[in-house]
């Protein structure tokens, strides 16, 4: 009842967007704000922290963990099954039992794959954009995406692959791409997701071409 009017960028909302909101919407055809380039910290190894081959592909998905809505299950595990090399790798919760919570619904849903997820320890920004920069690919979460997380991988000049869901909560990355120019990474529907990660994590060259031009527009 405080609040009068939401700000919102154009393309972060569909078409006819003022029916989700009992308040005024207003939209700017542009950002209101910008981030410093992402800065890892020096020295790490993300494929020798898990214990990983240097064949095998690292999809990170660093989403809190309130954001995995049971749909990301089927399109994980449609990965992991399309890449025998692949591993998926996520941040613990804020508590123990988040993650545990998480692995409980992960064996129970996609139980072929579920011993091919990693969870890492929560630790300072700078050790975070490490993870991001060591990753191969980076998936955004379905419905509830990622805002800053998505703005931190494509400054490393990292392939998020995103799915544009219904509401603007889902829509920032692909927006992101859309002022970049690019939408090698924007997926149409389900099936689509999944294509374009696997792509980007079995062909090398492919992931290597997407992330300099990530990072040369970003």
């Amino acid at each position: 009842q405080n609040i009068d009017c939401f700000v919102l960028h154009d393309v972060l909302e569909p078409p006819g967007a003022q029916a989700h909101y009992n308040e005024e919407l207003i939209v700017f055809p542009e950002l209101l704000h910008s981030f410093p380039r992402t800065m890892p910290a020096e020295g790490g190894d993300l494929r020798q922290e898990l214990g990983l081959e240097s064949d095998e592909v690292i999809y990170l998905c660093p989403q809190s963990l309130f954001k995995f809505h049971p749909d990301f299950d089927a399109l994980a595990c449609a990965i992991l099954e399309g890449d025998p090399q692949g591993v998926l790798v996520l941040f613990e919760g804020m508590f123990d039992s988040w993650h545990e919570l998480l692995q409980q619904r992960f064996e129970k849903s996609m139980p072929e794959c579920a011993g091919r997820v990693h969870f890492l320890t929560r630790r300072a920004k700078d050790n975070f954009f490490s993870a991001l920069r060591d990753a191969d690919v980076i998936l955004d979460t379905v419905h509830f995406g990622g805002g800053n997380t998505s703005y931190q991988a494509m400054g490393l000049g990292k392939p998020v692959v995103t799915l544009p869901g219904e509401y603007n909560r889902g829509r920032a990355t692909s927006y992101f791409y859309s002022l970049m120019g690019i939408d090698a990474c924007v997926a149409s529907d389900e099936a689509d997701y999944v294509r374009i990660a696997l792509e980007l994590g079995r062909d090398k060259v492919l992931r290597q071409s997407v992330g300099t031009q990530i990072k040369e527009r970003s």
